[in-house]
């Protein structure tokens, strides 16, 4: 009984002593790379409303302003693939007095333009309000290499990861050895494929002859990565 207790306990021993596997020294840094795209492409969103005593009357008058703006938008150079048209919502709207009474109904259309030529913003733009859209959206600008500016940004900042930790290790007399931890993280201010971004007005005697300045889409990325610490 003395024996198998005893090989019992050594066994335990060994188990405890395989278990205990000491990590090599590492470290880790983070970086933010950001790399600024020149946009490409505006989308512009406008609405149609129409109020009216009947169903049909708004229905017909919401559709006839559409066949304005869209042979209008197609003889720009717009191209029917690049208008986005929601559906065509219409609401009754009551008096406030009680026993409420009808008024009219209201018509509201939304439509979404892509302009893959930032010249033609401006004349696009007057045509528009020349037919009495109903309100103008702010502009999103897009860039369509956005993967590619997206790549260029990480490869930036897994460099600069890469030079902090030969620098930090350098400063205390080591190195550094393989990547063994990657990580991309969630930048502060994420900008996607689309952003939003307010045109500034210039003077229109620029040599691009827009009324705005398109500026550039800032595109980052942010990793972090762990390193072997070697002496």
């Amino acid at each position: 009984m003395r024996y198998i207790s005893s090989l019992f306990i050594l066994m335990m021993g060994a188990i405890t002593c395989t278990a205990q596997v000491i990590s090599p020294q590492t470290i880790s840094t983070e970086s933010l790379s950001t790399v600024y795209a020149e946009p490409d492409e505006i989308y512009l969103q406008f609405s149609l409303q129409h109020r009216g005593s009947s169903l049909a009357e708004v229905r017909q008058a919401n559709q006839e302003q559409f066949d304005h703006v869209r042979n209008f938008l197609v003889s720009t150079g717009v191209s029917d693939e690049h208008i986005q048209t929601e559906y065509l919502r219409i609401s009754p709207e009551y008096s406030r007095n009680w026993p409420r009474e009808l008024i009219h109904y209201a018509a509201y259309q939304s439509i979404t333009i892509c302009l893959n030529d930032l010249d033609k913003y401006d004349r696009i733009l007057d045509g528009l309000l020349a037919l009495d859209i109903y309100s103008v959206g702010n502009p999103s600008m897009r860039t369509v290499d956005y993967a590619s500016h997206r790549d260029e940004a990480l490869r930036g900042a897994l460099e600069a990861c890469r030079q902090k930790a030969k620098m930090m290790a350098a400063t205390l007399g080591q190195t550094i050895g393989k990547a063994v931890y990657i990580e991309e993280m969630q930048s502060q201010a994420p900008v996607s494929a689309y952003a939003n971004v307010q045109l500034t007005e210039v003077q229109a005697t620029q040599s691009s002859g827009r009324s705005f300045a398109a500026g550039s889409l800032p595109i980052s990325a942010r990793v972090k990565v762990v390193f072997e610490l070697q002496e």
